[in-house]
């Protein structure tokens, strides 16, 4: 329905630059993906959602979204998830690990379990979907999103580099600084 008004939208008002978006989407049906695209609707999606194994394979369909070459952007939905973690998020979204239960001693024992491997994406990716898109969502690109001569210096320092770790311990990511139009807003040890 979301998408069919859209549409009606463009086609009563004419096409420009609207930057809709759906944000929660869980599970999309296959003859919709490619409208998104079409529509120039950006997916909104939290990947601490994702492979709570009540959906199986269906549910967060990122690589979907990723192929159709719809705008995918990511949050953490605070205080609906926990943790609000873009790290965990990231971790989530290229491993789909199925959410194991956790008692007084820690998580289960049993062996991961993945769901929907095919819906894997890049740990660029879901980076990606955090910062780049997300700024163009809010008509920001040309100020943030991305580091670039000339945009706000807006940038964290991480204990690690997620794109060098293995993919299982991108959640274990800290920020030991943080830099709001290039001043020093918050540090480890000062």
């Amino acid at each position: 329905m979301v998408l069919d008004s859209y549409q009606e939208l463009e086609k009563v008002n004419g096409p420009r630059d609207r930057r809709l978006r759906m944000e929660h989407l869980f599970n999309i049906e296959t003859e919709d993906m490619p409208r998104f695209a079409k529509l120039s609707t950006i997916v909104g999606m939290q990947p601490a959602f994702c492979c709570g194994g009540f959906s199986g394979n269906t549910s967060n369909q990122f690589g979907s979204v990723e192929s159709s070459r719809a705008m995918l952007s990511f949050s953490s939905d605070w205080p609906c998830s926990f943790p609000p973690d873009p790290f965990a998020g990231i971790q989530q979204a290229a491993m789909r690990e199925v959410r194991r239960p956790v008692t007084m001693h820690g998580p289960s024992p049993e062996p991961p379990q993945f769901s929907g491997p095919e819906q894997r994406i890049s740990v660029e990716q879901a980076l990606a979907a955090y910062t780049k898109t997300g700024a163009y969502a809010r008509f920001a690109e040309n100020q943030t999103g991305t580091l670039e001569v000339g945009k706000d210096a807006d940038l964290a320092e991480l204990s690690q580099d997620i794109f060098s770790v293995p993919h299982e311990k991108i959640g274990q990511t800290h920020v030991l600084m943080t830099m709001v139009g290039g001043k020093i807003v918050s540090a480890e040890n000062p």
